[in-house]
């Protein structure tokens, strides 16, 4: 049997349309075993900075540009037995394992950008709890603060819980649809009209468009491997090849889907010129 590498592995993932198990991949390469790919997947290290040394060319600077990010979740149909089943941007996040919540990473992401002399917006859940009374009542859940017609219309100065005391953020109140309302923390202040915030934030719906692509077409969240060292390089190796696809896809000019469905184009050609399995009728 050959030895696999990490190549390989993102090849297989890379061509395969609905099936990312191991057991698929070495029914299909007669040159590797299930056991020499689980080997593999165990012995690699896919680090953050491999997957932005794949992109970073790819982008261009500008100092009016976005950063958007987001947290992923990744559904797991035996999610009681698979370790790191809450993984947080690609640096995985086991509150489990190393004793802090997703709150705590959202803080020291917000404060982090903070010290860097950039802006951000972010997206709060109905329940993150905040004070605009200066400490005079308990935290609530922003959407049970008071908002004046004045503040829909602008933003008002909040405290948001578990941040230090002299940090105070603009939670802008955002009417996506009338039966829904958006929360978004920012410490722009010049910025003060729900619209221009609301146009910012559409930029979000990259992030969105990254996630909906990485589960249907590389298969980040059918790895069926259970143990946290196995979990991270599938994940990892996922990444890699969803630039890949994203560089392919524009040179093409074509979609990402256009592109990875299209691998089949070639076997429905031969299938309807001559069937494998040619259909009767009764």
């Amino acid at each position: 049997m050959s030895t696999i590498n990490r190549l390989d592995y993102c090849q297989f993932l890379l061509m395969t349309q609905t099936n990312y198990a191991l057991t698929y991949f070495a029914d299909h390469n007669q040159g590797f075993s299930h056991h020499a790919i689980k080997r593999y997947l165990e012995e690699d290290k896919i680090a953050a900075w491999l997957v932005w040394e794949n992109v970073c060319d790819q982008g261009v600077r500008n100092d009016e540009g976005y950063l958007a990010f987001d947290d992923m979740v990744l559904d797991k149909d035996s999610s009681l037995k698979v370790e790191l089943v809450r993984p947080l941007d690609y640096r995985r996040y086991d509150s489990d394992d190393d004793g802090e919540t997703k709150l705590d990473v959202e803080r020291k992401l917000m404060l982090q950008i903070e010290r860097l002399g950039k802006l951000f917006y972010y997206p709060l859940k109905t329940n993150r709890l905040a004070d605009d009374r200066d400490k005079q009542q308990p935290y609530q859940p922003v959407d049970r603060l008071s908002w004046t017609k004045a503040e829909q219309q602008a933003s008002k100065i909040v405290h948001l819980n578990r941040l230090p005391k002299e940090h105070c953020v603009i939670p802008f109140r955002v009417v996506c649809f009338i039966t829904y309302m958006d929360y978004i923390a920012t410490k722009e202040l010049d910025r003060d009209s729900t619209l221009g915030t609301k146009q910012v934030c559409a930029l979000r719906w990259k992030v969105e468009q990254f996630h909906r692509e990485a589960k249907q077409l590389i298969g980040s969240e059918h790895s069926q491997c259970r143990l946290a060292g196995i979990q991270r390089n599938p994940m990892g190796c996922a990444l890699l090849v969803w630039a890949a696809l994203k560089r392919i896809a524009h040179q093409t000019g074509a979609t990402i889907y256009q592109f990875k469905q299209g691998l089949l184009d070639d076997y429905m050609i031969a299938q309807h010129r001559s069937p494998t399995i040619p259909m009767y009728l009764a």
